[in-house]
């Protein structure tokens, strides 16, 4: 029993098989385009450091204001 047998009959379609074709293609790399590699990762890690001491920044902040307002 087709589950869609009700769409086919209302779009007008034959119901058929899925096959699945999937190449597995490598792609090479240009040395410039290695380069860009290396100097994407250099940025995205500069970044996240940035992101992460901004972060604790805001904790030590938050941190240092709650005891100051309990005693």
């Amino acid at each position: 029993m087709n589950p869609f047998e009700g769409l086919d009959k209302t779009f007008g379609t034959e119901p058929s098989e899925l096959k699945k074709h999937v190449e597995k293609v490598k792609p090479s790399l240009k040395k410039s385009e290695q380069e860009d590699i290396v100097k994407d990762y250099e940025a995205s890690r500069a970044q996240l450091h940035n992101l992460v001491m901004k972060g604790q920044e805001a904790v030590s902040y938050t941190h240092l204001r709650a005891h100051e307002t309990d005693s």
